[in-house]
């Protein structure tokens, strides 16, 4: 679960600044990837430790997981 929404809080993070990290010649707007948070939350199965990404202007706000709900249990 944990590598799957990775995964997807990368896809997000690419459509939100409309190019892929590290890409050459990327639009500079000013926002940029920032890193990442941390974060647990619970599933179904167990506690699980997410890093969702952030960017510069503060705008991101992940759909796959909320940023505040710590349970993930209807995802899967």
């Amino acid at each position: 679960i944990q590598k799957v929404i990775a995964a997807l809080y990368e896809g997000e993070m690419t459509e939100h600044l409309g190019y892929e990290k590290q890409q050459p010649g990327r639009k500079n707007d000013g926002n940029t990837s920032n890193g990442k948070g941390q974060k647990t939350a619970q599933s179904c199965f167990a506690e699980i430790d997410l890093e969702p990404p952030r960017d510069r202007a503060a705008t991101f706000n992940p759909q796959v997981e909320r940023k505040r709900p710590r349970d993930i249990s209807g995802l899967g």
